[in-house]
């Protein structure tokens, strides 16, 4: 990013003569500015992407995910879900397989 400043020479001399009073200095003594000033600023690194986790699920949100799905679809519904997950009791999910079968559960009630 560049960063471009004007300042007009009118502005530059009455700045310079201020200085010059304020230093006890005369104006000639006064060196004038470059009327363009640019300043540039380092690139920062873009931040690197973050990495989306997987929600962690207890065997509470499982129940409760079935639980949902058997209020609207029975418990035919329920089954269909495991099978879908290949499993045939609810008893029979492991810790690690908590999020497909209530991402499964998720989308039959959708």
């Amino acid at each position: 990013m560049n960063l471009t400043i004007q300042i007009p020479d009118e502005l530059i001399d009455v700045f310079a003569k201020r200085i010059a009073e304020e230093l006890d200095a005369t104006p000639s003594t006064v060196e004038k500015p470059a009327p363009t000033v640019k300043a540039e600023q380092e690139e920062l690194p873009e931040p690197a992407p973050t990495v989306e986790e997987e929600p962690t699920y207890t065997r509470k949100d499982l129940t409760s995910a079935l639980t949902a799905v058997g209020k609207t679809q029975g418990r035919d519904g329920i089954i269909a879900v495991l099978k879908s997950a290949g499993f045939t009791s609810p008893k029979d999910v492991g810790e690690s397989d908590y999020a497909k079968v209530i991402g499964l559960a998720q989308e039959a009630l959708h």
